[in-house]
Order: structure tokens, then sequence, then C-alpha cells
């Protein structure tokens, strides 16, 4: 009768193992339940995918800002005179 009974206890642990994953909310609809469990995986999704990421040190960070807002500068600048010469020929 042991036996028994534990296999009746862990049946029923289960049972409301499967009714707490059910009911996360009494007024939420089968639909929101679902959504909000879309929801969650996806967020756990993106921290696993955070946690893989390998991140750049700060001194390569900055090297590479300044090559950026140089090369933006010397960009602005040949398009801008560009820009000028083109008004002053086009008069």
């Amino acid at each position: 009768m042991a036996k028994e009974e534990i296999i009746v206890t862990k049946k029923n642990k289960r049972e409301d193992l499967n009714n707490d994953d059910k009911q996360i909310d009494p007024f939420a609809s089968e639909t929101q339940t679902k959504k909000f469990k879309k929801f969650k995986k996806f967020f756990y999704g993106v921290g696993k995918e955070f946690e893989r990421t390998s991140w750049t040190t700060k001194s390569k960070l900055v090297s590479d800002f300044f090559v950026v807002v140089i090369i933006v500068l010397i960009l602005a600048a040949i398009f801008t005179g560009i820009g000028l010469l083109m008004v002053t020929y086009v008069k």
C-alpha cells in the first residue's frame, strides 16, 4: 500500500505542477497565458545571447570612436566643399 500512496502523491504533484503552469493569473484568458509564456521565452533567449556576446575593450572602443568621428568630419568637409562649388558655378 505504501508504494501505491507514493505513486498517487507523485501523480497528484505532477497534476498540481501542470495546473500551476496553466493558471498564472486567474483572470487571464488562455491566449494571454500563451503570449506571456512566449514573451518570457523570448527574453530568456535574449539573456542567453547577452551572456555569449563578446564585448570590446575600452581602449579599442575609444580608438574606433575617434576613427569614426574623423572619417565623418572628413566626409562632411568633402560634401560641403562639393556643395559650395556647385552653388558658385550654378549661378
